[in-house]
Parts: structure tokens; C-alpha cells; sequence
């Protein structure tokens, strides 16, 4: 990719610029069905998270949340909200593994080694 196209991108993602693409109507009636399932599950996010006894409230799980979906004052148990959208940052960054997913198989975590925690809460300011 050349680094005109690149510099294009990132203005369109910082401007938030939104492309129809047709892909043809079987992707287009998959992403549709897909879209309207993915909304569904939003409704029950809160409920498939809990915290477990290895919180130790440092609100690490708040403060990579893009959405804003965290909430934990005084250090509390963290409490989630309705605008959850799936990206599961908050377990995945959780120092002590203590965010849970209902229902879940494995509790191995995964990070990019070439993003660090700082770059990933800097990112929702």
C-alpha cells in the first residue's frame, strides 16, 4: 500500500467518512443479517460480563472501553452499561483476569505486543 493511500485512510477513519460498498447481494443480505444480530446482542451485553474476586478495582477495564460503557466510582466493581459494542478491551486488558464472559471456554487473553496499554487508553480521549 503507498503512503498516499495510507495518509487517505487515516483522514477517513478520523473523519469518520462512511463507503457503501456492494459486494453483491449475497454479502450484502449476510452483513445485513449479520448487522441486525449483532444489535440484538448488545441488548444482553451487560449480562454476559461478570467480575470475579480477583478485581482489585483499578479501573484498567474503564479506561480502555471506547465506548464509555464502564462504570466504576470509588473503586467499586466495575458496573456495565447498555452501549457495549463487543470489542472486549476490557477483558483482555484486565491486569488480574478478572472479567469474566458467561459461558466462556477458555481464559487464555490475548494483547498485541505492539500496542501498549497507555496507546490503547489515549486512544478513547
Amino acid at each position: 500500500m503507498k503512503k498516499n493511500n495510507l495518509k487517505v485512510i487515516v483522514e477517513e477513519i478520523n473523519s469518520r467518512v462512511i463507503k457503501e460498498v456492494n459486494c453483491g447481494w449475497i454479502n450484502n443480505l449476510i452483513s445485513s443479517i449479520g448487522y441486525k444480530v449483532i444489535k440484538q446482542i448488545e441488548k444482553y451485553t451487560p449480562k454476559m460480563f461478570y467480575i470475579n474476586n480477583d478485581c482489585i478495582f483499578c479501573g484498567t477495564c474503564k479506561k480502555v472501553c471506547p465506548n464509555n460503557n464502564i462504570e466504576q466510582e470509588n473503586k467499586n466493581t466495575p458496573i456495565f452499561k447498555n452501549n457495549c459494542i463487543g470489542c472486549l478491551a476490557c477483558i483482555h486488558n484486565c491486569p488480574k483476569n478478572a472479567i469474566q464472559m458467561k459461558l466462556q471456554r477458555s481464559k487464555k487473553r490475548f494483547r498485541n505486543s505492539n500496542i501498549s496499554l497507555n496507546e490503547i487508553i489515549e486512544s478513547n480521549n
